[in-house]
């Protein structure tokens, strides 16, 4: 009896336990445990009338067992059932703020994408998104709860301002409780159900800003800020996705890095109200882009830069051509100027300037109220009062409430840190905080430091330049090289060696900020240095993308270059018509000049569209095409390598780009290569980038879709064409069906802009056959690749390079399930002779990103249901797929 005693009682105790902790109403609570208490005394009582004393305690034994097994199951199945009422309720709960909210519904593929790779169980549930801040951001956002919500996943999401005090997973854990509040779940043991849900991947926390702190740092204390939020989670494990600002990752947290891609049109333009009712539905189109395209890489926020609450879209393409002429800085000392500063002469001290200078003593980003008014005479404060509330209405400063503490910062961190540059040009020891604050610090405090030399203007100059040499970002140095420029106050640009130091020493990220960076009164400054960037002997030691940007820049600021490099660009043209760039020749003839001419292809269609009114770029370009068009079949057959032909496409569709986003009208040899390249160019990647460039020009001007047309259904119905290139020809074919005044804006949902770029990020907004025909164009080319990396031979690698490119035949590891499974275990049963285990452990040189992967599966597991599409050939990419997804 004491042993059924003993289990009676520590049975009531941890059903006490339970109901205590688990359910809500403490009446509830009470009523069990004495229903459970008076049934187990009055069977014990019946037990022992009826029976013996060892029947009874047999009897009591098995039933006290049974009574466990049965509670321990009611346990499991109400907790379960509790959890995922809580659940049910949160979800209820965050609907309906969504609908409120009204989701911008801009990024629903991306937004999907993550999701799906969230639910991965075979990965750490853990992403970081890198994307320039903006209005846009916040959208996105909006659209990852939205889609969270549709997947049945609660989003937790944290705002920045939590993280000032505690670490993300406490944070989380704060922002779950008050959560459950919010949603009238009040008494409920709100840790036990985080870790539960956070178990079985039902909650994602979203920060957006996890690499913000209210001190200014450089990228690299950025990086670390990041990555230690991100470990922190982690090791919480609660799935997560946080947003952090571009070059704000850790390598080593890499394999968690998204890319949100670049803004292909500017919806935050709604938020401001910009009217377009003054102009034409195209032009408002083409200037939205432009703007958008310029405020990608400026990490200004759109206030900064249209100071009124509603601008039409006449003053929008005026304020456009103003910061692509001037660049960031000159905006952001432009805001300055409007509040008072830097000041003239013997007028009083403005308020930024009060700001800028406690910033720089305090090395932060805000300041007290109180430590503002505290440096003030009595007769300042009402003063000071009125200049603050005037700045808040022009929206330069803004006052922000933490910890019941009220504090001051500007509204734009990049006015406040070029703010913070000018006040520490007056400090006796130069650039030694701005260049531990960051790149526009360092340009502001320059370029008030060479201003204000007078005479020693050049000793300044130089000043700037060494330290920049001693490791200042070079992005900085272009801006204030630009700043000075557009200010008539020039300087020298540096010499050739200076700047191969320089670009040498200067990671990617900040080669990158460069050259987008650089306004168009600066472009000529910097051609013929670019230029050598995309040649021998500099063109290896640039990575592909790092010379495609260049290109485009060159391309974009097509006057300018033709003015420079006319010469050196007709010269090659010549040497291309000799017959000097078969792949085999390489071998006899040094330097090889296919390399400069490949990048002349990529420049050249540009050039010839911005100086539409001269004719000699556009006869360049049609020699150019007759040089390299139709490539190479074959190594020994002494046509142009088959890479040539490929960039002259891309060259071109480069071009059909700034025709749609700056307005330029398509020139005639524009038009013609792209059809050349349509009709005949030999490697079916060339075709389908060609379908892509008229379809763009097509967009620009709806007469040429009639004709843009024909040559998709030409392609599609061609015998001899590639299933790749087939099938993405449907895609454009059912994409002509759009009213023409819609093409322009939806035309980015069936061409991608880069390859790479899309890749990494998710595809965009493509399409779903848009984005798995990218996919299973880039694995037949990473097949390619890897083939002619492994073999031994260069004319037996060159060959399978080739194969690749030219053959119509489809690789039975892209149209079989069976070979698409065995491609990297056995040897090749096709006559590409692309595939094989030789591959296994060579990386693709055009990697396919996690995100842009689960883009594609979630894609194919739509199309499941769609009759039009070969099972087999689905099956097949979706296991390439599931393969890069790992």
């Amino acid at each position: 009896m004491n042993r059924i005693g003993f289990l009676a009682g520590y049975t009531g105790s941890a059903l006490l336990q339970w109901a205590r902790t688990n359910v809500r109403y403490e009446w509830v609570r009470w009523l069990t445990v004495g229903a459970f208490a008076a049934a187990l005394v009055f069977g014990l009582v019946l037990a022992l009338r009826l029976g013996t004393l060892a029947s009874t305690v047999a009897d009591v034994a098995i039933n006290v067992a049974a009574s466990v097994i049965v509670a321990v199951t009611a346990v499991v199945v109400f907790s379960v059932g509790t959890h995922r009422r809580i659940r049910q309720r949160l979800l209820a709960y965050q609907r309906g703020v969504v609908a409120a909210g009204q989701p911008s519904g801009r990024w629903p593929n991306q937004a999907r994408a993550l999701v799906t790779q969230l639910c991965d169980d075979r990965h750490h549930a853990a992403l970081l998104l890198e994307t320039p801040p903006g209005g846009l951001r916040a959208s996105f956002v909006e659209d990852l709860v939205a889609a969270l919500s549709r997947a049945n996943i609660v989003a937790l999401v944290i705002p920045q301002q939590r993280l000032d005090h505690a670490g993300p997973a406490a944070a989380a854990s704060d922002e779950f409780r008050a959560l459950l509040g919010r949603a009238g779940l009040t008494d409920v043991p709100f840790l036990r159900i985080l870790e539960a849900l956070a178990r079985s991947r039902r909650i994602v926390v979203v920060i957006d800003g996890v690499d913000v702190v209210n001190h200014p740092t450089d990228r690299a204390s950025m990086m670390a800020v990041a990555a230690d939020r991100a470990r922190d989670l982690i090791a919480a494990n609660l799935p997560f996705l946080a947003v952090v600002d571009p070059g704000s990752i850790d390598p080593d947290l890499g394999q968690h890095r998204v890319t949100l891609p670049t803004i292909e049109h500017s919806e935050a333009l709604v938020m401001l109200g910009v009217d377009g009712t003054d102009e034409d539905g195209e032009h408002r189109a083409a200037t939205e882009q432009r703007f958008a395209a310029a405020m990608q890489y400026s990490l200004l926020t759109i206030e900064s830069v249209v100071r009124q609450r509603r601008v039409d879209g006449r003053r929008l393409a005026a304020l456009t051509r103003r910061l692509t002429e001037n660049g960031r800085l000159w905006v952001a000392f432009r805001v300055l100027r409007e509040a008072g500063y830097p000041r003239v002469g013997g007028e009083a001290t403005p308020l930024v300037e009060r700001l800028a200078r406690r910033m720089a003593l305090l090395e932060s980003i805000e300041v007290e109220y109180a430590e503002l008014l505290g440096e003030l005479a009595e007769d300042e404060l009402e003063g000071f009062a009125g200049q603050l509330a005037t700045l808040e209405r022009q929206r330069i400063v803004a006052r922000r409430r933490r910890q019941d503490r009220l504090f001051v910062r500007f509204a734009d961190p990049e006015v406040g840190e070029a703010a913070v540059g000018v006040w520490l040009a007056g400090r006796p020891r130069p650039y030694e905080q701005s260049r531990l604050r960051g790149g526009t610090a360092f340009a502001a405090e320059a370029v008030q430091r060479v201003r204000t030399a007078g005479s020693g203007r050049d000793r300044a100059w130089r000043g700037v330049l060494r330290s920049v040499r001693d490791g200042a970002p070079l992005s900085a140095f272009g801006d204030a090289f630009a700043a000075l420029l557009v200010s008539d106050e020039p300087v020298v640009f540096p010499t050739v060696d200076w700047m191969d130091g320089a670009w040498e020493t200067a990671d990617q990220v900040e080669r990158m900020l460069l050259v987008q960076r650089i306004p168009g009164r600066a472009a000529g400054a910097y051609t013929e240095f670019l230029w050598s960037r995309v040649k021998p002997p500099a063109f290896n030691r640039n990575s592909h993308l790092m010379r495609r940007v260049i290109a485009r820049h060159l391309g974009r600021h097509g006057v300018t270059s033709w003015d420079r490099l006319r010469s050196e660009w007709s010269g090659l043209v010549k040497v291309a018509e000799q017959g000097r760039l078969a792949w085999y020749d390489r071998r006899v003839i040094q330097p090889w000049p296919g390399m400069a001419v490949a990048s002349l292809c990529w420049v050249l269609p540009s050039v010839a569209l911005s100086r539409a009114g001269d004719p000699e770029p556009g006869i360049l370009l049609r020699r150019l095409a007759a040089a390299t068009v139709p490539g190479g079949g074959s190594v020994r057959d002494g046509r142009p390598d088959v890479g040539l032909e490929i960039s002259l496409a891309e060259g071109c569709k480069d071009a059909a780009y700034l025709a749609l986003t700056h307005g330029y009208p398509v020139a005639d040899s524009l038009w013609q290569v792209v059809v050349e390249l349509g009709m005949n160019g030999r490697s079916w990647l060339s075709r389908i980038v060609a379908m892509q460039a008229a379809m763009l020009l097509a967009a620009v001007e709806p007469a040429r879709m009639a004709a843009v047309g024909r040559l998709c259904l030409l392609r599609r119905d061609a015998d001899n064409e590639h299933e790749i290139a087939r099938r993405y020809a449907r895609v454009l074919v059912d994409a002509l069906r759009e009213p023409p005044e819609r093409l322009r804006r939806v035309v980015n949902r069936y061409v991608w802009p880069d390859d790479t770029e899309a890749l990494d990020a998710a595809g965009g907004e493509l399409t779903d056959e848009s984005a798995l025909a990218l996919a299973a164009m880039t694995i037949v080319l990473n097949f390619g690749e890897s083939r002619r990396r492994v073999h031994g031979d260069p004319v037996a690698a060159q060959s399978a390079r080739v194969r690749a490119l030219v053959y119509e035949l489809t690789p039975s590891c892209m149209s079989r399930p069976l070979a698409a499974a065995a491609a990297r275990d056995l040897p090749c049963d096709c006559a590409l002779r692309l595939c094989g285990p030789d591959l296994r452990d060579i990386p693709d040189m055009r990697p396919i990103s996690r995100i842009f992967a689960y883009r594609c599966l979630t894609a194919l597991q739509r199309q499941w249901r769609n009759p039009r599409e070969a099972l087999r050939w689905q099956q097949a990419l979706w296991i390439h797929l599931r393969r890069a997804a790992i």
